[in-house]
């Protein structure tokens, strides 16, 4: 990753090393394959996952977004720019799922010793339920639509 940030930079100042591109592109993609794959694999089936799944599918989307935006100079932008707009969508789907759920846990431990906290629980189990189902919605609709731009 320094080497493709080093890269990036010479890229970014007109300094490209052109034989390392190739090469540069061929890892990176490799990366990005793995990461597609293991996020949108997740992704369809994020509502049956367990919790902590759930938050790794989370990461994973994540790294997949930041790697494919360090890496938009060995590629061609607007494919970049479109792939990572989808990743974006999801990513902030996900993030109101994460909130939901840290809310869940944090009001249900509040419940312990104040019992008026339940209704707290309740509402963001519930709000979490929903957003799970559309967080898997949407990584479906995404693994249809966001088209992996080391490809071609």
């Amino acid at each position: 990753f320094v080497h493709l940030l080093q890269l990036q930079q010479a890229l970014l100042a007109g300094e490209a090393a052109a034989a390392e591109l190739p090469d540069m592109r061929r890892q990176v993609a490799t990366i990005l394959d793995r990461l597609h794959h293991q996020a949108f694999q997740a992704g369809r089936h994020f509502h049956a996952l367990a919790e902590p799944q759930q938050h790794q599918a989370r990461k994973r989307f994540k790294r997949l977004r930041y790697l494919a935006e360090l890496a938009s100079p060995l590629f061609a932008e607007r494919k970049v720019h479109r792939y990572v707009a989808e990743l974006k969508a999801v990513q902030d789907l996900l993030g109101s799922y994460q909130d939901a759920a840290t809310g869940r846990q944090l009001w249900t431990s509040m419940a312990q010793t104040q019992p008026g906290a339940w209704f707290a629980a309740g509402w963001f189990a519930e709000r979490g339920r929903q957003l799970s189902l559309t967080c898997e919605r949407a990584c479906r609709e995404a693994a249809r639509s966001a088209r992996p731009f080391w490809k071609g």
